[in-house]
């Protein structure tokens, strides 16, 4: 159940992270490149994992073999989730899924990888 909560968690905030880039990166770019769309995302993700640690300053996984599967997985599950989720609302996408992938990835392992960290 913690795991199912902190999940959830993390692809609400990477869902707000994308809509934030959207809205700030569209007029500048109409295909960003992947290294600065994974740059973006990494940091990002890094800052919105120290933010959520204020917000949620308790860890959900308080068994430490689960919190570090928990930051190796997740990011991969949330990459996977995140290239559905734009599959589904983009015809045409700017860049391809596994630049995608591989950016909304980053930002999930930047993200658990900051929560441990600080709360650890």
């Amino acid at each position: 159940m913690e795991l199912i909560f902190e999940l959830l968690f993390q692809i609400v905030v990477e869902t707000g992270g994308e809509a934030f880039f959207r809205a700030v990166g569209a007029p500048f770019e109409k295909r960003p490149s992947s290294f600065a769309l994974g740059m973006g995302y990494a940091l990002f993700g890094a800052g919105a994992g120290w933010l959520s640690v204020w917000v949620l300053p308790q860890a959900f996984i308080q068994n430490p073999d689960m919190r570090l599967l928990y930051v190796a997985v997740s990011p991969l599950v949330l990459g996977a989730i995140m290239v559905a989720i734009r599959r589904w609302r983009i015809a045409e996408p700017a860049t391809s899924d596994i630049a995608y992938f591989c950016a909304s990835a980053l930002f999930g392992l930047c993200f658990a990888g900051a929560r441990h960290l600080s709360i650890y």
